[in-house]
């Protein structure tokens, strides 16, 4: 779709929509065969009437962030592992010069 083919109105519709509303309306965009649609702005329009419906309804997704992981466990658990890295390391290297006492 070329910028001359959508009209003023559905450009400011899609940037009232919020990031996430504004990526979906063009996903569905491109991964529609539009070649076809003779008012491409009206096309876009509907798709963004549907998605407000839709939200309106109750029936997208929570936009809401999902909270992520705990940093402090995630570091916890890094150090750990780490930690065994390490005394695996030690340990084997003891148990080579245990071994080979020419090593040393």
């Amino acid at each position: 779709m070329r910028r001359d083919e959508v009209d003023q109105r559905a450009l400011d519709g899609l940037r009232g929509l919020n990031a996430e509303s504004g990526l979906s309306v063009l996903a569905e965009l491109k991964g529609s065969s539009i070649q076809s649609v003779s008012n491409k702005s009206a096309y876009m329009c509907g798709i963004m009437k549907s998605l407000r419906q839709k939200a309106a309804a109750g029936l997208l997704a929570e936009t809401t962030k999902r909270p992520g992981p705990d940093e402090a466990k995630l570091k916890v658990k890094c150090c750990l592992i780490w930690l065994f890295i390490e005394l695996g390391s030690y340990l084997s290297w003891k148990f080579t010069m245990r071994s080979f006492p020419y090593l040393k």
